[in-house]
């Protein structure tokens, strides 16, 4: 029986049955289409950011915070789930997300009161968090080299006890780096 219906096969061709011996290779990997999310009006790449939080399986309940104009700390979204609270700050950018940006929306988040009551904190934005020139130069070496993988690198998050960034393979930044006050050290010292 195929999709509901009664095929009668001659047992010459039974084989017709079985699964196949060999599976060939897996289709291409085609280049993934993006969408203009940079293009989007700020309100609209909130709203966004605001469905997507709604969609979770683990948010409970979910609204915006605060008012335009007024001081919200970082926090744009709160989303509840089952083991607390993650907050969302939106940064629509039609420009590439630089170091000093995260470091800024970090330090925002940071002021707020929300830090000891949210157990997770995500900074949406619209444009790519690829590395960028500027901490290219302190990315070398072994532990570096997941930090590649475009999904391996949105991984990231701040360490306040550190005071900079890191990922889950224990990769960070020197914090005087990232804050720019001084210059990645060479990767080879020359004497």
């Amino acid at each position: 029986m195929i999709g509901g219906v009664t095929h009668s096969v001659p047992p010459e061709t039974a084989y017709l049955r079985e699964p196949p011996d060999q599976l060939g290779a897996p289709p291409v990997a085609t280049r993934p289409q993006l969408l203009p999310i940079g293009s989007l009006a700020p309100m609209d790449f909130e709203r966004l950011c605001y469905r997507l939080a709604v969609i979770d399986s683990e948010v409970e309940h979910c609204q915006l915070y605060g008012v335009s104009g007024q001081a919200q700390y970082g926090v744009d979204i709160i989303a509840r789930q089952t083991d607390g609270y993650r907050v969302i700050q939106c940064k629509r950018r039609r420009r590439q997300i630089e170091v000093g940006d995260l470091v800024s929306a970090v330090d925002d988040f940071i002021a707020g009161s929300w830090r000891h009551r949210a157990n997770e904190f995500v900074l949406a934005v619209s444009s790519s968090v690829e590395p960028t020139v500027g901490v290219t130069g302190a990315l070398h070496g072994p532990v570096f080299e997941p930090l590649t993988n475009p999904d391996f690198f949105a991984q990231v998050h701040v360490d306040e006890e550190l005071g900079t960034v890191v990922w889950p393979n224990g990769a960070d930044l020197d914090p005087l780096v990232l804050h720019g006050d001084f210059e990645p050290a060479s990767r080879f010292a020359h004497h």
